[in-house]
């Protein structure tokens, strides 16, 4: 990655409704991120449908191939979910090849059986490469001004979408290291919170990451 901040572009993304979620607070966060930077990051912020498809296709899109045959994609991705039941912010160090029994639809009310993995003969899980035990570290600094929230490492994502869209993600950033792109991927799974709420969250995960960023051993 870039040695220098104003050089770092981002991408930040956050899930819209699903199921009984009808307002999901990854996307207010994603975006309040994204908008907290500040100017010496590229960064932007992109909403994704709830969709073991939208997350496979999203990968192809981002790490495409620009005329030249390199990889173009970001320097750093940083993707925003929601954990209903979690009341801590969580850094995942770890995606996993799994699909669980799930719906696989935004909008769809049937639940479908999705039992097995996401990638035939694929990696049994990627780890990244950001340091998520430093995050956790610089939250607790801060202070965690939002709604009193803690921040934990968690090494399980889940078997739905988010778990997938970071796993597709992570391969394909491994992957893209043999054309020489740095891209570093991070999971952060949010509580339910109303929008307020989830974007003061965004605009304080935005603040450790700029501190991260300036230490001078930060894995990114």
């Amino acid at each position: 990655m870039a040695d220098d901040a104003c050089e770092i572009s981002v991408l930040a993304t956050g899930f819209g409704p699903f199921l009984s979620h009808t307002d999901n607070p990854s996307w207010e966060v994603a975006k309040a991120f994204a908008g907290a930077l500040g100017e010496d990051f590229a960064c932007r912020a992109e909403r994704l449908d709830v969709s073991f498809d939208i997350a496979r296709e999203f990968t192809r899109r981002v790490f495409s191939r620009a005329d030249d045959a390199r990889v173009s994609a970001p320097d750093l991705i940083v993707h925003f979910g929601l954990a209903a039941s979690s009341k801590s912010l969580k850094f995942e160090g770890f995606a996993y090849n799994r699909r669980g029994k799930t719906s696989d639809s935004a909008d769809a009310g049937v639940r479908k059986s999705l039992d097995g993995i996401l990638i035939e003969e694929g990696r049994e899980n990627y780890q990244t490469g950001v340091d998520v035990a430093r995050l956790t570290e610089l939250f607790a600094e801060s202070g965690a001004p939002v709604c009193g929230l803690d921040a934990c490492v968690s090494q399980d994502p889940g078997d739905y979408v988010c778990n997938a869209i970071y796993y597709h993600s992570l391969r394909a950033a491994a992957q893209a290291r043999a054309h020489g792109v740095q891209t570093q991927v991070l999971f952060v799974h949010v509580p339910a919170l109303e929008a307020v709420e989830a974007s003061r969250l965004g605009a304080e995960v935005a603040a450790c990451f700029r501190r991260y960023l300036a230490e001078g051993d930060a894995r990114v």
